[in-house]
């Protein structure tokens, strides 16, 4: 999977997609189709896409998180491939003030899967004196 092949070959990225991004509803072409318009669009060099792998293998903030004075929150997907659940409890439990909320059967695109549960949990903790729309 450490392939850049997913950014030129909109068949290798619908292949592979579940593998990469989690859950993505069958009935979404929208979504793929999106994504397979913003990659193609701009793909990494292979400079970048290299120092992308190395970045994500080779270095950690979790000596520094303990510093963060921020209140903080950490959305993840439940059923992210990328990026799994457990990395957002660290990150919970090593920054003070922090919030995690786990989206069930959201993978790593849960912003775009989810957006509007996303949006939602982000008004909530900027706005905690604001009450949802009625929807």
């Amino acid at each position: 999977m450490a392939t850049p092949l997913r950014y030129y070959s909109p068949t290798f990225l619908r292949a592979t997609a579940r593998w990469v991004y989690g859950p993505i509803p069958e009935g979404d072409s929208a979504l793929m189709r999106h994504q397979i318009v913003a990659r193609r669009s701009r793909p990494p060099t292979p400079w970048g896409y290299m120092s992308q792998l190395f970045a994500v293998s080779g270095w950690t903030s979790l000596p520094w998180l303990h510093r963060i004075t921020a209140p903080t929150l950490v959305l993840s997907g439940a059923k992210d491939p990328v990026v799994p659940p457990i990395n957002a409890r660290i990150l919970g439990a090593r920054i003070p003030n922090a919030s995690v909320q786990v989206i069930p059967e959201a993978g790593h695109l849960l912003l775009m899967e989810r957006s509007e549960e996303c949006a939602t949990l982000i008004t909530r903790f900027l706005r905690p004196d604001v009450s949802p729309r009625p929807g």
